[in-house]
């Protein structure tokens, strides 16, 4: 099944606060909560605090000259517009970005609850390696649209 075809909740967040609180939630859900998707909740709460932490420590990759190209045309879409599924990262980047292994919802939500307190606390970098310039605000709307993207797949179970 496409990634476009499967189940998802509408999402905006302001700030990574309001992601972390929409995933603790699902997770305090009465019923428990469901994924929709390939990747378990675990999986995705490590994946976002990945590149949480990315404008804090840096990026241990270089983008395709593709994506170095096209980044800064394509930055303002990317920071207001709602994120589409289906992309997957090739290569090395692939290896550090995409889940490889099981992870415990509760060890992902732990990440994701330091990498944003860390987000929030200390500088970052001012360029983006795919969208040149950004501010704090820029990295904070790049970010919310990630989360909005990946917690889309979690869903509370309706209570009985």
């Amino acid at each position: 099944m496409l990634a476009s075809n499967i189940r998802r909740r509408s999402l905006r967040f302001e700030n990574l606060q309001q992601a972390l609180e929409d995933a603790e939630i699902i997770f305090r859900a009465p019923g428990g909560y469901f994924v929709t998707g390939r990747w378990s909740a675990g999986q995705i709460l490590d994946h976002l605090a990945f590149w949480v932490e990315r404008p804090v420590d840096g990026f241990p990759f270089q983008l395709p000259w593709l994506m170095r190209w096209f980044g800064p045309l394509m930055k303002r879409t990317m920071l207001e517009q709602p994120m589409r599924p289906g992309f997957q990262w090739r290569g090395q980047i692939a290896l550090l970005a995409t889940p490889q292994l099981e992870i415990e919802a509760e060890t992902g939500l732990a990440h994701f609850r330091r990498a944003i307190e860390r987000f929030e606390a200390g500088p970052l970098l001012p360029r983006s390696p795919a969208f040149g310039p950004m501010s704090r605000k820029d990295w904070t709307k790049l970010q919310c649209r990630h989360a909005e993207l990946h917690l889309s797949f979690l869903h509370p179970q309706s209570s009985p």
